[in-house]
């Protein structure tokens, strides 16, 4: 008897969609598929805060995620292709340019720093501006 073996695809409808009518054949060789429901702008900016919040104790400046939304608004063409996966992008990217900041201005920062103060992430941290 052969090992058994599974394959789960995991996408958005639209992107399980059009895979299937570009391969039709492949449908019988995937028995099971989990739809991702896609996300709108204000739920990837969403998932962007929370993330940064569980991962690197991170919240967004006041107004920071307004911006996002705003500017994910624009981008919709990609938000649709990379759904969840941009939130992730987004992070990824801000936690650099964070740190960058972070190392720049440590000691002048450290100084002043209030105890229990949160740590933000700013605009130019998030959007790259």
């Amino acid at each position: 008897m052969p090992p058994a073996s599974g394959v789960t695809l995991l996408g958005s409808p639209g992107g399980m969609a059009d895979l299937w009518s570009q391969v039709p054949a492949l449908a019988a060789l995937v028995p099971s598929t989990l739809a991702l429901p896609d996300l709108s702008p204000e739920q990837v900016a969403a998932r962007v805060a929370s993330l940064a919040k569980e991962r690197a104790s991170l919240e967004l400046a006041p107004g920071v995620l307004e911006q996002l939304v705003a500017t994910l608004q624009q981008r919709k063409e990609e938000v649709a292709a990379k759904n969840g996966a941009l939130a992730e992008e987004l992070l990824q990217a801000s936690l650099g340019r964070y740190a960058l900041r972070a190392c720049a201005h440590g000691a002048a920062r450290a100084a002043h720093a209030t105890a229990g103060a949160p740590k933000l992430l700013t605009a130019a941290d998030l959007l790259g501006t």
